[in-house]
C-alpha cells in the first residue's frame, strides 16, 4: 500500500539545486536506507520529503488507505548536532512534544497518553530520566529521547537522519532492534553511513549524490558505489570483521 509518491523531485537552497531527478514510491512497510557522500543531498531529500523546504520541480503526493490526502503523520529524528541543548525542557516534555501535530501538547496528558508516554520511555530505557533537563543527558540518552518524540504519535512514516550518531554502543544494537519492530507498524526512511548496518537492517537502498538512485534490495556492492560516485567503504561483519578493498594492479 503506497503512502507517499514522489515524482521528478528537485530541491535546494538559495537558487542552487542540491538534489534532482528523484522518483520514489514509499510503501507502508518499507525500510529504506539512504547512502551517499557528504554534501550529496541526503538531508535535503529528507527535508523535501517532510515538506520543510519548497520543491523546485516535481510533486509529492501522500495517501491514507489508498486515498490521496493533504498530509500524513511523519515522525522525525534529526541529527543530534542540530539540537539546542540549552533549551530548558525535560525529557518527558520532549517526548510529549511529538504530539504537537495531533493535540495541544502543553495540556495535561490524558490517561491513555500518559500510558503511551511511559511505555515509550520504558521501551527506550529512559523512564528514570523523564524529569531531567535535556541538556544534562549524554548523546546516546538524548538520541533516545528524541526517538521517543518521533514515535509517540504513531506516525505513518518515521524519518531518521544518522540515528546511530552519538549513540552509545550498548544502545546501538537495541536501537536497530527497536526500528525493526517499529517497521511492523510504520514505514521507515533512514540516512546512515554505516554500510554494515544498512545492508543487514534495511529492506531497500537509495544512493543520493545530487541524483537519486533507488535499488529494490538491501545489497550494497562496490559497483553500485562506483556507479553513483558514493565514496564509502563496505565493511563485512563475520568471525573476523574486515573492509573490502579494490583489487590492486
Amino acid at each position: 500500500m503506497t503512502i507517499i509518491e514522489i515524482e521528478n523531485l528537485s530541491a535546494g537552497y538559495e537558487g542552487k539545486v542540491i538534489i534532482e531527478k528523484c522518483n520514489l514510491s514509499i510503501q507502508h512497510d518499507d525500510f529504506i536506507g539512504i547512502i551517499g557522500p557528504n554534501g550529496g543531498g541526503k538531508t535535503t531529500f529528507l527535508k523535501a520529503l517532510m515538506g520543510l523546504i519548497p520543491l523546485r520541480t516535481g510533486q509529492i503526493r501522500v495517501f491514507d488507505n489508498e486515498k490521496q490526502v493533504p498530509k500524513i503523520l511523519i515522525g522525525y529524528l534529526p541529527q543530534i548536532n542540530h539540537i539546542d541543548k540549552k533549551f530548558p525542557i525535560t525529557v518527558r516534555e520532549v517526548v510529549l512534544s511529538g504530539l504537537i501535530q495531533t493535540r495541544n501538547w502543553l495540556q495535561l496528558p490524558s490517561k491513555n497518553t500518559e500510558s503511551k508516554l511511559q511505555h515509550n520511555l520504558q521501551l527506550l530505557g529512559i523512564e528514570s530520566l523523564q524529569h531531567k533537563i535535556i541538556g544534562e543527558l549524554s548523546g546516546g540518552q538524548m538520541q533516545r529521547a528524541f526517538l521517543g518524540r518521533a514515535i509517540i504519535a504513531s506516525p505513518k512514516l518515521l524519518v531518521l537522519d544518522e540515528p546511530s550518531t552519538f549513540v552509545d554502543s550498548n544502545f546501538e544494537s537495541e536501537l536497530y532492534d527497536i526500528l525493526e519492530n517499529l517497521n511492523k507498524e510504520m514505514a521507515i526512511v533512514m540516512v546512515n553511513h554505516d554500510l554494515g548496518t544498512i545492508s543487514s537492517r534495511v529492506k531497500t537502498i537509495a544512493c543520493v549524490n545530487r541524483n537519486f538512485n533507488y535499488h529494490p534490495s538491501n545489497e550494497v556492492t562496490t559497483e553500485m558505489l562506483e556507479q553513483y560516485h558514493c565514496p564509502m567503504d563496505i565493511i563485512a561483519h563475520g568471525a573476523v570483521p574486515h573492509r573490502i578493498l579494490h583489487n590492486h594492479n
